[in-house]
C-alpha cells in the first residue's frame, strides 16, 4: 500500500527507487506520488489502471475519457492539496514497469513535463524495475542506472549445516 516509504530517506532519486523495490508489482503499472520534506518521504498516494503496459494519470471514472483535461487538472488539484496538507517541500513521481526495463516511454516524458509545470516541487520521475531504475530529471532527461546489490545479512542463529553443499 506504500506506507512501508513513510519516514523512508529520499534524499535523491536513487534514494526513492531503492526504498520503492518492496512495491514493485510484475502484473500492472502503478504510479505514485512521493511527498518529501528535507529528504524524507512524508506522505505518498497511488493509483492504477490495472494494465501491465500503461498508467492513466488522470482520475479514471465514466467522464474521465470524454473529459481527460478535467480529469488530468483534479488528479493535479488534489495533489496540491496533498502536498500542502503534508507540508511537503518536494515530490517525486514514481512507477514501476512490469515489463523488464525502467526504459521511460515517451508517454513517462510527457506526464513529467505536464505534471512539472502545473505543480511547483518536481524533484524527479522515477521509473522502477528489478535491478535497475531511470531517473526523468527536472530537464527532462533520462537516465538509467543499475540497483546495487542487496547485502547478504549474517544468520541470526549458527547452525552446523550453514556453508554446507546438502545436495548433488
Amino acid at each position: 500500500n506504500g506506507s512501508e516509504l513513510l519516514g523512508k530517506q529520499a534524499g535523491s532519486a536513487g534514494d526513492l527507487a531503492l526504498a520503492a523495490q518492496i512495491l514493485r508489482d510484475p502484473r500492472w503499472e502503478t504510479m505514485r506520488v512521493a511527498f518529501v520534506k528535507a529528504g524524507k518521504i512524508v506522505h505518498q498516494t497511488g493509483w492504477t489502471t490495472r494494465k501491465p503496459g500503461s498508467v492513466s494519470f488522470a482520475i479514471e471514472g465514466n467522464y474521465s475519457y470524454k473529459r481527460y483535461d478535467t480529469a488530468q487538472r483534479l488528479r493535479l488539484v488534489l495533489l496540491k492539496h496533498e502536498m500542502a496538507k503534508h507540508k511537503a517541500d518536494g515530490y517525486y513521481l514514481l512507477h514501476n514497469h512490469p515489463n523488464g526495463r525502467a526504459i521511460p516511454s515517451n508517454e513517462d516524458v510527457l506526464v513529467s513535463m505536464n505534471v512539472a509545470r502545473s505543480m511547483p516541487g518536481f524533484l524527479g520521475h522515477v521509473v522502477i524495475d528489478h535491478g535497475e531504475y531511470s531517473v526523468i530529471d527536472r530537464n527532462y532527461k533520462d537516465t538509467l542506472y543499475t540497483l546495487p546489490k542487496p547485502a547478504t545479512p549474517a544468520p541470526a542463529v549458527a547452525h552446523d549445516l550453514l556453508g554446507m553443499k546438502i545436495a548433488r
